[in-house]
């Protein structure tokens, strides 16, 4: 299909579906076929009394009854009556279009089965409609998954269309993809088109997602290439004295080919319609099958007690984190314990409008290091705040400022750090999305080190990361990822910059 082809079978799309602020949103989820009541699973959020809406469906892995509703109050229920034969229909392909436009907007699962084999026959076809007819079809039969799959290959093409990005989050709701369904929805709330009935709407199946009582899993996998995995200068880099005398860098930047990895898993317990508690457990590592003396895992685990509403949470969780190490330059192929962290931390969030959210964590531990390194041994704390805003759908920026401290026992190990983060997420046309982050930070040493000098480093940071939401497989979209790293600082011996180019692999479920 040319793109002028597209554009025109575009536009008649979108006079049919998008002439209301959200028009049909979920009416793909909702037929007459579908039964009254359906299990829930553990997921609670009040039905709307203040619009005309529909039960939806929740996911089959439920098992509470729910009431949620199936589509905004913006939108109007004009149930089409098909009344012309199907030769008719073959002659007069754009009044076909029209037709199934409306079913998809009624969400008339039923019609558009007996339509959408004849507007197949139509030789120059709008696959995107068709599509999206066969993606309601799915829904209502509880091929979830189908309908997932189709949902993103759509918004991928239509991102400006916010009946999709509805449709797609109800699928992936329904499909149990809760974490997926919820990022969904929060971009969809940030539209400025919305009303106050749609955003409460969205905010009941946040609720809903908030209160769920279900283990969600993430796992990643990333190739690495480091040309600089021990973090030093150049060969023969110097440190000149004031009475002339220098020394000199003898360690060259190794290399090290291997994989990065990460996997954690939660669970949410609702106590009440507002307080919970929440178990948290990750992983996160690296491994060099070339250099396995900088092999590195860190585990956490920590359960957590809370209070949340549709736009706010707070929580406070004591947690037990344990890192293993292969010690580096003088380790060797095996990792050994290395430190030990029991602490706390606490994180608040709350929507201050519909497009701006605050994030704010704080975080305490005790390090206890393995004998070796038992002169680092000390307490560490960890300020973090940020803004998120949500311009709109397909966009969000972010701007962050961390303080962080570490006390030790060999005080040239202590250190106060100040930081500060910006980023900026982007959805393209053609399918395309990217997410930079930036990054800039200032670290303090309270003493001076074996060399003499008290430390003060300037550290910077770059990741650049490109995928395309049309390419997945299993649930999983490859991502290109760019990332630099460096520091520079009155410390010729800690100097070095790092340069990474790799692939990385994300699932959630």
């Amino acid at each position: 299909m040319t793109s002028s082809q597209l554009n025109f079978k575009y536009k008649s799309l979108v006079l049919a579906l998008a002439l209301l602020p959200v028009s049909v949103l979920a009416d793909s989820v909702t037929t007459t076929s579908a039964p009254d009541s359906v299990r829930t699973g553990g997921i609670t959020a009040p039905s709307s009394e203040d619009a005309p809406m529909k039960v939806v469906e929740p996911s089959e892995k439920q098992i509470r009854k729910e009431n949620l509703p199936g589509s905004l109050p913006s939108e109007k229920n004009d149930e089409p009556k098909v009344v012309l034969t199907r030769e008719y229909l073959l002659q007069h392909p754009r009044e076909l279009e029209q037709m199934m436009a409306v079913l998809i907007r009624t969400g008339d699962a039923r019609a558009l089965k007996m339509l959408i084999p004849i507007y197949h026959e139509v030789p120059d076809k709008d696959m995107s409609l068709m599509e999206w007819g066969v993606a309601i079809i799915n829904m209502n039969d509880g091929n979830y998954g189908e309908a997932v799959s189709l949902y993103r290959k759509l918004i991928a093409s239509f991102p400006d269309v916010k009946t999709l990005r509805f449709q797609l989050a109800i699928a992936l709701f329904r499909d149990g993809q809760y974490e997926a369904s919820k990022d969904q929805f929060e971009k969809l709330r940030s539209e400025e088109t919305l009303g106050e009935g749609d955003i409460k709407v969205i905010e009941q199946y946040l609720t809903a997602i908030n209160s769920r009582n279900k283990w969600s899993f993430n796992g990643s996998l990333s190739y690495l290439n480091d040309n600089n995995i021990n973090g030093v200068p150049p060969k023969g880099t110097q440190i000149v004295y004031d009475n002339g005398s220098s020394l000199s860098s003898s360690t060259e930047p190794k290399k090290g080919q291997g994989f990065s990895y990460s996997f954690s898993a939660d669970k949410k317990w609702a106590l009440t319609d507002r307080i919970f508690t929440a178990f948290e457990g990750s992983a996160d590592g690296s491994y060099y099958w070339n250099a396995k003396p900088y092999n590195d895992l860190t585990a956490r685990v920590g359960q957590s007690i809370g209070y949340q509403t549709p736009r706010s949470e707070i929580s406070f969780m004591p947690f037990f984190q344990k890192r293993w190490y292969g010690g580096g330059s003088r380790g060797g192929n095996s990792m050994k314990s290395y430190v030990n962290t029991p602490g706390f931390r606490v994180d608040a969030s709350r929507w201050l409008t519909p497009r701006l959210r605050y994030q704010g964590a704080f975080e305490y531990g005790k390090d206890s290091y393995a004998d070796t390194y038992d002169y680092m041994d000390g307490e560490s704390y960890l300020l973090s705040n940020s803004i998120v805003l949500y311009p709109n759908q397909k966009q969000f920026w972010y701007l962050g400022w961390d303080m962080s401290k570490k006390n030790a026992e060999d005080k040239s190990n202590a250190y106060f750090r100040n930081g500060m983060r910006v980023g900026w997420g982007q959805e393209w046309p053609k399918g395309i999305s990217t997410r930079l982050n930036l990054g800039y930070g200032k670290r303090r040493y309270k003493a001076e080190d074996v060399f003499g000098i008290q430390q003060v480093a300037n550290e910077y940071s770059a990741n650049l990361s490109l995928w395309h939401r049309n390419i997945h497989f299993w649930g999983i979209t490859p991502r290109l990822v760019y990332s630099y790293r460096k520091v520079d600082g009155n410390q010729p011996f800690y100097n070095y910059d790092t340069h990474k180019v790799f692939l990385n692999f994300t699932k959630t479920f």
